[in-house]
C-alpha cells in the first residue's frame, strides 16, 4: 500500500520538475557557467565566454560542463537535472544512518521532506548552477564519510559513543578522494566546507582510540585509498582541460615509426615513445587559477564588493525558521565537541557548515548562491534531535513557496521569452519588400533559411539595458550565419549611464516611424537601409524593464512587453510601473 509520505515526496518532485519551467533568472552565472558554454562548442551558438572561461588563463574547470552535457537537452533550455536524486538520497541516508546507529529518535522522512520542500532545491538546485553542483558533491562526501564511519552492525549500540568501524573502507575512501578532487575542481570554496570532513578524517586515522594500537606504517597506509582517489579525478579533470584549452599541444615527429616492431620496442622501453612524440605548452591548473584571481582585490571589485555581513541576510534569505535552529545547534556542537561525543559525526557536519560560512563571509565579494552547499548541514543538524511542529510546517513551507515564486517566476523573469521572441522575429522572416523610402518590410514565419550568396543584409540591434546578461545561447543564432545575410547583434550595456545608451544610439540607424506605424499591427518587422553601406538594412531594439526611466534624445516606439520581470534593486517602483520588461525600437521622426 501506498503510503502518504509517498504520495506527499511523489507530488514535491512533481512539483520540483514544475519549478524547473518556471521562467525566473536568478543569476547569471546559471547560464554562463555551463550551458552558455557547452551551447557554443556543441551546438555551435554564437554566446559568450565568461572571463572565467579565458583560453589564456582558464580558472574553471570544463569537467563538470561536459558532465553535464548528457542532460544538455534539458540544460540548453534552461532547465537542469542536478537536484534530482542526489540531495535527496543523501539527506534521507544520512538521516536514517543516524537513526540505525541510535544517534537520533528523528523519522528519516523529515529531513526529506525539509531539503524537497526548500526553495534552495525548488529553485537554485534547478538551474545550472555550478555551487548547486558543488553543494550536491559535499552531501555525498559527508554521506560517504558517514558510511565508512558507522558500523554497519545496527544491533550493537553503546549510550555513550555512536559505534565506529575500525577500519575505514578502501573502497569508501577512495571515493571520497575522488569526490573531493571534483568538488575542488568545480568550486574552490569548496575546500571551505570540506575542511571538517578531511580533518575528522584525519583525527580517525592518526588519532582516534581505534587507531593508536597501529603502526605509523599502517596509519599512512589508510590514507593511500584517499590520495589515489584524488589523484585519479584530479588527473581527470586535469587532462580534460589540456585537451580542451589546448594548453598542450601534441605532434608526432615521425609517423612511419608506426610499426609492429616500434610497438614491440615501445613495450620494452616505454621511453622510446618520446622519440616520436613531442609536448609543447604549459600544464594549466584551473583552481590554482581561480584562487590567484580571487586574491586580486581590483578583480573581485569588478564583481561588486559587500559589507562583511551580507552573508547573515542572505542566509536567511535561503533557509528562513530552519536557519535559527541551526545558530541553537551550532551553539550546541560548541558545548558538546568533545572526542567521544555521541553527537561526533553530526558535529562534523555542523562544522561543515559553520566553517564554511564563517570563511565566506571574510570574503569581501558575497552572493546568496556562495551558500548553497550550507542546505545539508541546515538540514540535517535542524532535524537531528526535534521533531517539527504542524506549526513550524506550516510557516515552512509558506516562506519556501514565496521565496520560490519571487525566484523561480518573477525576478528577471521577462528576459527569456524576449530572447525567445526576439528569435522568432530576426531569424525567421521571408518574402521582404523593398520601396521608395529605402526600407525593408519583411514577413515574420516559423522557416529559418538564411541566404549565404545574398547582396543584401539584414541587421538586428538588440541593446539590453538595465538587465542581467542576456545569455546567447537561448537567442539560437548560429556562428555560421555570421556569413549569412541575417545577422543579429547583443549590446549588452547592463547598468550603464544613460549616457552611454545615447552613445551607443549614435551608432544606429533609426526606422522611418510613419512606416513602422503602418504595420504595427501585422506580424511584419521593418529595417532601413544605411546611407554608409549599400544593400546593409537594419534595425535596432532596445530591452529595458518598464521601471527604467529613459530620458533620451533619441526617439523610441513602444513595440512589445513580457510579463513578468521584477529587479530587486527596483522594487520601489514596481507597484507604479508593473513588473514587465518593455521592448522599444530606435525611429526617425
Amino acid at each position: 500500500m501506498i503510503s502518504r509520505s509517498n504520495i506527499l515526496y511523489t507530488l514535491l518532485c512533481l512539483m520540483r520538475l514544475g519549478c524547473s519551467l518556471l521562467p525566473g533568472y536568478v543569476h547569471p552565472d546559471e547560464f554562463f557557467q555551463s550551458p552558455e558554454i557547452m551551447a557554443g562548442d556543441v551546438l555551435g551558438y554564437e554566446v559568450y565566454r565568461p572571463w572565467e572561461f579565458n583560453e589564456h588563463l582558464p580558472s574553471r574547470s570544463i569537467f563538470i560542463p561536459l558532465v553535464l552535457l548528457l542532460p544538455f537537452d534539458l540544460i540548453v533550455h534552461k532547465w537542469s537535472i542536478n537536484s534530482f536524486g542526489e540531495d535527496d538520497y543523501a539527506a534521507y541516508n544520512i538521516a536514517y544512518l543516524y537513526q540505525k546507529n541510535g544517534i537520533t529518535t528523528s523519522d528519516p522522512t523529515q529531513a526529506l521532506f525539509l531539503v524537497a520542500f526548500s526553495h534552495v532545491l525548488l529553485i537554485f538546485h534547478t538551474r545550472p548552477f555550478s555551487n548547486a553542483v558543488e553543494s550536491i558533491i559535499l552531501a555525498l562526501c559527508f554521506y560517504i564519510y558517514l558510511r565508512g564511519t558507522l558500523s554497519k552492525d545496527f544491533a550493537a549500540k553503546k549510550k555513550d559513543t555512536e559505534i565506529q568501524n575500525t577500519n575505514f573502507p578502501t573502497n569508501m575512501a577512495f571515493i571520497l578522494g575522488c569526490l573531493g578532487a571534483l568538488g575542488l575542481f568545480t568550486r574552490i570554496t569548496f575546500i571551505l566546507f570540506a575542511f571538517p570532513i578531511g580533518l575528522a578524517f584525519l583525527y580517525r586515522t592518526f588519532m582516534a582510540p581505534e587507531a593508536r594500537l597501529n603502526t605509523w606504517n599502517e596509519k599512512f597506509n589508510r590514507l593511500i585509498p584517499v590520495g589515489i582517489g584524488f589523484v585519479v579525478a584530479s588527473g581527470l579533470c586535469v587532462l580534460t582541460d589540456l585537451i580542451y584549452f589546448g594548453s598542450i599541444k601534441v605532434t608526432v615527429v615521425k609517423k612511419e615509426w608506426f610499426s609492429f616492431d616500434f610497438l614491440v620496442r615501445i613495450l620494452q622501453n616505454p621511453l622510446d615513445f618520446l622519440e616520436i612524440v613531442s609536448l609543447s605548452g604549459n600544464v594549466i591548473l584551473t583552481p590554482i587559477n581561480n584562487v590567484l584571481y580571487n586574491l586580486d582585490a581590483n578583480n573581485l571589485a569588478e564583481h561588486g564588493l559587500h559589507p562583511r555581513y551580507v552573508h547573515v541576510i542572505n542566509y536567511f534569505m535561503l533557509f528562513g525558521p530552519l536557519g535559527i535552529y541551526n545558530i541553537i545547534d551550532f551553539y550546541t556542537s560548541l558545548k558538546n565537541f568533545r572526542q567521544v561525543s555521541l553527537m561526533k559525526s553530526a558535529t562534523v557536519l555542523t562544522f561543515s557548515g559553520i566553517c564554511g560560512f564563517i570563511l565566506l563571509s571574510i570574503m569581501p565579494h558575497q552572493e546568496a548562491r556562495f551558500l548553497l552547499p550550507l542546505l545539508l548541514p541546515v538540514v540535517i543538524s535542524a532535524s537531528l534531535h526535534r521533531k517539527f511542529s504542524s506549526r513550524f510546517w506550516v510557516f515552512y513551507v509558506l516562506f519556501n513557496l514565496i521565496t520560490a515564486l519571487f525566484f523561480g517566476g518573477l525576478h528577471q523573469a521577462g528576459i527569456i521569452p524576449v530572447l525567445g521572441k526576439l528569435q522568432h522575429q530576426s531569424m525567421g522572416f521571408h518574402n521582404c519588400v523593398k520601396d521608395y523610402h529605402k526600407h525593408v518590410v519583411c514577413e515574420v514565419t516559423n522557416e529559418f533559411e538564411p541566404s549565404f550568396n545574398s547582396t543584401e543584409i539584414f541587421h538586428t540591434n538588440v541593446i539590453f539595458y538595465k538587465t542581467f546578461m542576456p545569455p546567447r545561447h537561448l537567442l539560437g543564432y548560429p556562428k555560421a550565419w555570421r556569413e549569412s545575410n541575417i545577422q543579429i547583434t547583443i549590446h549588452d550595456l547592463a547598468g550603464v549611464a544613460l549616457e552611454q545608451l545615447e552613445q551607443e544610439l549614435e551608432t544606429k540607424v533609426a526606422v522611418n516611424a510613419d512606416i513602422l506605424d503602418q504595420y504595427a499591427d501585422s506580424q511584419k518587422i521593418v529595417f532601413q537601409e544605411r546611407e554608409d553601406i549599400l544593400g546593409h538594412y537594419e534595425r535596432t531594439l532596445i530591452v529595458t524593464p518598464s521601471t527604467t526611466i529613459l530620458s533620451t534624445s533619441h526617439s523610441l516606439k513602444y513595440m512589445d512587453r513580457q510579463w513578468p520581470h521584477l529587479n530587486t534593486d527596483q522594487i520601489d517602483r514596481v507597484l507604479e510601473n508593473g513588473l514587465y520588461l518593455n521592448i522599444y525600437q530606435l525611429v526617425d521622426s
